[in-house]
């Protein structure tokens, strides 16, 4: 093959990861007879009918999935193709590209304006049109979002549901914020079909099951002092119970007291721990329209949050402790901190908090 063949095929594979495509050769006067002898010979590696690599060009995990793309139109490159995408690849394909979950993208889904037949039994075409806000581009290859991808899941023949959770579990744990009031508006075109009343109803379902929020609690119990915090405000709302039953009555019997103190301090313990758990639920998921679910603590963790002895605290003095901060995120500290708040501060915080996203979601 020719200098100049040689430099024609390595421009058509810039900026399309090494790949070119068998139509784009011939517009720019390589025969393909000359790929194929160059392919005979060791010179080029066919990718998939149509579609080859330079050598020396490394393989990569996606490299099947943009071999498709690449053949879905084979005579535009890939860079003029992503100002407006006409095909982008969706279903198990984009989770794998995303890297959520584990699923295989067999077939290939990719979506299309128009509607496109493929004699290939590892490429499937659906014709739909995908809003712009559900399309993102990685390295070049247009992709359904996190949540659009997600959300298709639940559309895909035969997948089980714990294969999207799986999936929306990778893509909670991922640096990037997943963002949960669209992949929810999204379920919610599919929710009934499942058998949920509403969009939130399938997402609270499918977080439920990925356990991420059982693991940021291990997490916080293993590497902060949310122990020892708990321990302080459990102390300093006992306390204070205790210094207004000792001014009605000081006259009171330790046994009495004990007596008295020991439904209250059960059921301190119980909203202590819920408390707990929704410190630990990320921000971005607070959307009065979701129910989230919550953590179900092992018994490991419910003896590490227990109270004091009522001994201990009756040596201890009567005024409030003052709560020190520990160092934990600013988010966690915050949300920790609406324990020490009197009732009525705090449910009027979470009014506010619960009202603001709905008038934001109301302005939509």
């Amino acid at each position: 093959m020719s200098g100049s063949t040689e430099n024609t095929l390595a421009r058509l594979a810039g900026g399309q990861w090494g790949m070119f495509t068998a139509a784009q050769a011939t517009a720019h006067g390589v025969a393909r007879s000359t790929l194929l002898r160059r392919e005979q010979a060791g010179a080029l590696e066919r990718v998939r009918t149509g579609v080859y690599r330079l050598p020396g060009v490394p393989s990569d995990r996606l490299d099947e999935i943009r071999a498709a793309w690449l053949a879905s139109e084979p005579e535009n490159s890939a860079w003029e193709r992503l100002s407006n995408p006409d095909v982008v690849v969706g279903g198990g394909a984009a989770a794998w590209a995303h890297q959520l979950g584990d699923l295989y993208p067999s077939p290939i889904l990719m979506y299309s304006r128009k509607r496109r037949q493929t004699r290939h039994d590892d490429v499937r075409y659906s014709t739909r049109s995908v809003p712009e806000q559900d399309v993102t581009v990685l390295d070049g290859l247009p992709v359904t979002t996190r949540e659009r991808t997600i959300a298709d899941l639940v559309d895909e023949p035969g997948t089980d549901l714990s294969l999207i959770a799986d999936a929306l579990r990778d893509a909670e744990r991922s640096d990037a914020d997943l963002d949960t009031g669209r992949l929810i508006q999204l379920l919610g075109d599919r929710s009934k079909r499942l058998g949920y009343p509403t969009g939130a109803d399938l997402y609270a379902h499918l977080r439920s099951l990925t356990q991420v929020d059982e693991e940021r609690l291990r997490d916080l119990l293993a590497h902060t002092n949310l122990r020892d915090m708990v321990a302080a405000l459990s102390n300093e709302r006992v306390l204070s119970i205790l210094s207004s039953l000792e001014h009605l009555n000081p006259q009171l019997t330790a046994e009495q007291l004990d007596a008295m103190i020991a439904p209250i301090r059960s059921s301190l313990l119980i909203a202590l721990n819920e408390q707990v758990k929704n410190a630990i639920i990320p921000l971005g998921a607070d959307l009065p329209i979701v129910k989230m679910p919550r953590v179900n603590l092992p018994e490991s963790v419910k003896k590490a949050l227990t109270l004091p002895a009522l001994a201990e605290l009756q040596q201890l003095a009567v005024p409030r402790i003052a709560l020190t901060v520990p160092p934990l995120p600013e988010e966690v500290r915050s949300r920790l901190a609406d324990l020490a708040l009197p009732g009525n501060a705090a449910d009027a915080q979470t009014k506010s908090a619960t009202a603001e996203p709905a008038e934001a979601a109301q302005d939509e």
